[in-house]
């Protein structure tokens, strides 16, 4: 469509639809010229971390949707009561029968009295996932955090945020804190 006065009035004109092929080369000129810039901007590189940060509504489902889509062998998680609100966080309530469906296990460590302990813990096989639950006065966060295959994720309810830190190193470090973490979590709930 083109712009033209008329008469101080403003007139919109179809043009040729060959136009639309001029108009595509171009965009497709400007792309090509960019993307080094944009490659940059993505963070190529394999020595440094990719972080992708969300915010809003959907912020904790892009987590859940990625974990999904990585389809790692297992999730470690440190676990929140907040999931269980999905209708304020706009998490999907099927998420864990999605992981399953995948074949994706999980591992848990949650506060005494939360959904995890009440509610999961006893479909624990049936589920995927090992439960360990601590008391909540040590261990009743606001955020959960996932480690699977090459990334850490910071789902933050309270705030309607996450982070999703891609990096090898990372997420060996957090794999190995998450496994004492576990250990002493397990002792924990030996003695309860």
């Amino acid at each position: 469509v083109a712009k033209t006065t008329v008469r101080g009035k403003t007139r919109f004109v179809a043009e040729p639809p060959e136009k639309l092929l001029s108009t595509l080369e171009t965009l497709q000129t400007q792309i090509h010229k960019s993307l080094p810039q944009l490659e940059a901007l993505y963070n190529k590189s394999e020595k440094k971390p990719k972080i992708i940060f969300y915010e809003g509504d959907t912020a904790v489902q892009k987590v859940y949707d990625d974990t999904l889509e990585v389809k790692p062998e297992e999730i470690l998680e440190w676990n929140t009561d907040a999931y269980f609100k999905f209708d304020r966080h706009k998490v999907d309530p099927h998420y864990i029968d999605k992981r399953v469906k995948l074949g994706i296990k999980a591992k848990r460590i949650a506060g005494k009295g939360s959904g995890w302990d009440t509610k999961h813990k006893r479909y624990d096989i049936a589920e995927l996932s090992e439960t360990v639950v601590v008391p909540k006065d040590i261990f009743w966060p606001e955020i959960e955090v996932n480690i699977y295959g090459n990334k850490i994720a910071f789902l933050n309810y309270a705030e309607n945020m996450s982070v999703i830190i891609e990096s090898q190193a990372i997420a060996k470090a957090m794999r190995q804190a998450y496994q004492l973490s576990w250990l002493g979590a397990q002792t924990i709930e030996e003695k309860v």
